[in-house]
């Protein structure tokens, strides 16, 4: 299922979903079912150009799994933000059936000198 997310590739992620999902990302409401995914995700991929997730540790106890991971994303603007998170996954069989998600995605957003030091800057940002 990552290889999709880190691809942007919706019918892939929703192949891997139970007809009734439900997603948490961070602190925005709760996503219900594979429509309201497609739409919220889809809505979240289109402002980023790509991701790439690279986990830290993996837990798994039956149908749960908790992954820690650092997530590289590269911005609107070409610039790269690494966030830490961790996701609670939750299986049914061999599908997810709920996917919460806790990160600060705030970074993505902000402006660059707020997350980069003005010093470390390249010149043509400075």
């Amino acid at each position: 299922m990552y290889r999709a997310i880190d691809g942007m590739a919706m019918d892939g992620l929703l192949d891997g979903l139970t007809d009734d999902v439900e997603v948490t990302f961070g602190n925005c409401p709760s996503m219900k079912g594979k429509a309201a995914v497609e739409d919220g995700v889809g809505a979240f991929w289109k402002s980023i150009r790509g991701l790439t997730h690279h986990f830290v540790n993996v837990v798994e106890s039956g149908a749960c799994s908790a992954l820690e991971a650092t997530v590289d994303y590269v911005r609107a603007d070409g610039r790269l933000v690494t966030i830490p998170c961790v996701t609670m996954l939750m299986r049914e069989g061999e599908l997810v059936r709920s996917l919460r998600i806790y990160i600060d995605i705030g970074p993505v957003y902000e402006p660059i000198d707020t997350i980069v030091a003005p010093e470390r800057l390249p010149q043509a940002v400075a």
